[in-house]
């Protein structure tokens, strides 16, 4: 089994993806759905021909009575066929992602105009305030900006062969850090300009996936979790590419703060170090920069409230006086509208815990906003 050093040293080398085994892996699915389209089409039309010979012979056999001679019609003109492009379908409605202000629960919608890229989600404020940064699209999903009020929208990732993940703003609203994943599985990370779209990949294959990408605060590295069969540990790499340094162990979907000197993670037990899915009470703690003097800030120990892998980083204010995560918890959970996937606001210095409602992927617009999808009291 290699050790730490060997699989982040896979990590972390600089090669160049295999999009050309993903294309041949694709071409090979197309041909076989083609291939097994084309023989289902066979196979109908062998039975319609079988259908109409029983149909002939059955008219042969009992032909039926000829009708009384009637008045023949006058011919009609058929009407013109369409021309042109095909209609397009209807468009999707908007996605359901509001500004939530977390004192009094009201919630008004994002501009239509980032909400009607298909699957809109995952949305970050840029750290100048001035842009929106998030997630569209299906299978490859790419990442889009546009300013706050929803003008100038674009796509800025250009990796068209990988399925793009949630977005995160490098300190001087510049750049963007998101993961990237390949038909086969495979993650990479990829850093994207934000004015020109160019894309730098960051790491290469690596022995586990790699998620939850986060710039630290000069902006010269990323912190990432580095998973694999439920196993997690964070990770620190260079932007530029390069070695990179396990920051601990047994710890998932991590931020840093807005002042870059503390971190705020989910912790994995170590008797479920190798669980698929943290089904069980869990809790947000906090570290120093360097992973240490982990201190607790939220637990909900007792309550039927689940952290899972895969759900989004904590989420910091601007201010860094709280920070907003989400949870999956159970249908007795003591809240109203358990079941659902809830929205929680932590005092950092209090630790007094505020229960949003129910929502996805929480993120602060300001100190008193947050940015939610599916949001409902």
């Amino acid at each position: 089994m290699l050790d730490v050093k060997d699989l982040f040293d896979a990590a972390t080398e600089q090669v160049e993806p295999d999009v050309d085994a993903w294309h041949t892996q694709d071409g090979a699915h197309r041909r076989f759905r083609r291939n097994r389209r084309v023989g289902a089409l066979v196979v109908v039309a062998a039975l319609a021909a079988t259908a109409g010979v029983i149909a002939v012979r059955t008219a042969e056999d009992h032909p039926r009575p000829r009708p009384a001679q009637t008045a023949t019609p006058a011919p009609t003109t058929p009407a013109p066929r369409a021309t042109g492009s095909p209609v397009p379908p209807p468009p999707l409605p908007p996605a359901d992602v509001s500004f939530v202000d977390v004192r009094t629960g009201a919630a008004r919608p994002l501009p239509r105009k980032v909400r009607s890229i298909a699957n809109a989600q995952s949305f970050q404020v840029s750290p100048d305030g001035r842009m929106l940064a998030f997630l569209g699209g299906y299978s490859p999903a790419q990442i889009y900006v546009a300013n706050i009020d929803g003008t100038h929208l674009r796509r800025v990732s250009t990796i068209t062969a990988y399925s793009a993940g949630p977005p995160r703003w490098s300190p001087d609203s510049t750049r963007v850090v998101y993961a990237g994943e390949l038909g086969n599985g495979e993650t990479r990370l990829f850093v994207s300009t934000v004015a020109s779209g160019d894309a730098t990949q960051v790491t290469g294959t690596p022995p586990g996936e790699l998620v939850s990408p986060f710039f630290t605060h000069d902006g010269t590295g990323i912190l990432f979790s580095l998973q694999e069969i439920g196993a997690s540990d964070l990770w620190v790499i260079p932007v530029a590419g390069g070695k990179g340094h396990l920051v601990l162990r047994n710890a998932a979907q991590a931020s840093f703060s807005p002042g870059g000197d503390t971190i705020a993670y989910r912790p994995l037990p170590a008797e479920c170090r190798h669980c698929y899915a943290l089904l069980r009470p869990q809790s947000i703690v906090l570290a120093d920069e360097h992973g240490r003097n982990a201190r607790g800030l939220a637990s909900w120990r007792g309550e039927p409230i689940f952290m899972l892998l895969t759900e989004p980083t904590p989420s910091w204010s601007p201010d860094g006086s709280r920070i907003a995560v989400e949870a999956t918890v159970g249908p007795n959970y003591r809240g109203a509208g358990g079941g659902c996937d809830r929205v929680f606001v932590i005092d950092v210095t209090t630790h007094a815990m505020t229960d949003i409602g129910c929502g996805n992927t929480p993120s602060w617009f300001d100190d008193h906003t947050l940015i939610v999808a599916g949001y409902s009291r």
